[in-house]
């Protein structure tokens, strides 16, 4: 297949079924080739700019911002929460350096780097681990919690990392999530939504 045709294609499967991300297995399935030789098609059409890799064996078209799809295809169970999550829902100003993503699945690499930025993947039992049922981030007070849980885990304050926009997040939301977490969690979130700029 030609490059444009390669492009015409996983445009239409990007707009009729929402797949932007394919394995090397994949894209040699839609060219009908082997993987060794659907290799070398998907190297150069990721030199001429119409494949772009987002971590090792994963590609897709070039405009990809969304974590949570990306972290979907690494990992089916998991989602993006806590620090990132609060910055896609608003209520972070400045774009944390990691994409945090909650999994109940045990990683060899808990770091894993992708071309939309480092993903740390944190293996959480349930009820904390609570996939949502739409797209792969979190809601804002769940991600609020998992922050929170991830911060004391950590050994470091919540109320002392910065400006958190806690406006858009509903408290009687937060109330009932927060019951699934450890008491301690459920205390510092509250008053953190108590704290609001």
């Amino acid at each position: 297949m030609r490059a444009l045709e390669w492009h015409r294609r996983l445009t239409d499967l990007a707009g009729r079924h929402g797949k932007r991300l394919f394995t090397r297995a994949e894209l040699a399935n839609l060219a009908g080739s082997r993987i060794p030789v659907a290799h070398m098609q998907i190297t150069r059409l990721v030199s001429v700019g119409v494949l772009r890799r987002y971590v090792r064996g994963f590609y897709g078209l070039p405009g990809l911002r969304d974590a949570g799809e990306l972290v979907a295809a690494l990992d089916p169970s998991a989602y993006v929460t806590a620090r990132h999550g609060l910055f896609l829902h608003g209520a972070l100003e400045q774009v944390p350096s990691v994409i945090t993503a909650f999994t109940c699945r045990a990683w060899r690499r808990r770091r894993v780097e992708t071309a939309l930025g480092p993903v740390v993947f944190t293996r959480v039992r349930a009820p904390i681990h609570r996939r949502p049922l739409k797209g792969g981030v979190a809601t804002a007070e769940q991600c609020l919690l998992d922050w929170v849980w991830v911060l004391l885990k950590e050994g470091l304050d919540p109320e002392s990392q910065g400006a958190l926009d806690t406006a858009s997040l509903d408290e009687g939301r937060l109330r009932a999530l927060a019951a699934f977490y450890p008491r301690a969690v459920a205390r510092r979130a509250a008053r953190l939504l108590v704290r609001k700029i």
